[in-house]
C-alpha cells in the first residue's frame, strides 16, 4: 500500500489545479446604486465582474443580484449576461 502524507497529497492537488487565466483589466470602476456600492471590474475580453462586500441572505441573494446587474449597467451602459456566482462576485460577459 502506497504511504502519502497529507502535506504531498495538498502540494499534489495545488500543482495540480487548473488556474483561471484572466484578461487584462480593462477598467475598475466604483458605482453607487440607491442601496449599495460596488466596483465594477471589466476585462479586455469583454467579461466583467461585479464585487460588494454586503453581507446578505437568502431572502436578499435575489434583490442583491438585481442592484449588481444595475451596478454593470450604469457603470459601463451595457447589460451583464449568462452572470453566475462566485462568493461574493457575479461574473459574465457584456452585451452592449
Amino acid at each position: 500500500m502506497l504511504k502519502v502524507s497529507v502535506g504531498a497529497f495538498m502540494a499534489s492537488l495545488f500543482i495540480c489545479a487548473p488556474v483561471q487565466a484572466r484578461a487584462p483589466v480593462k477598467a475598475k470602476l466604483e458605482v453607487k446604486t440607491s442601496t449599495r456600492n460596488y466596483r465594477v471590474i471589466t476585462y479586455t475580453d469583454g467579461s466583467v465582474r461585479v464585487t460588494t462586500t454586503a453581507l446578505f441572505g437568502p431572502t436578499l441573494g435575489y434583490k442583491l443580484r438585481e442592484d449588481m446587474r444595475l451596478a454593470v449597467k450604469m457603470a459601463t451602459k451595457c447589460e451583464i449576461v449568462d452572470d453566475f456566482w462566485i462568493g461574493s462576485n457575479i461574473m459574465g460577459t457584456l452585451k452592449c
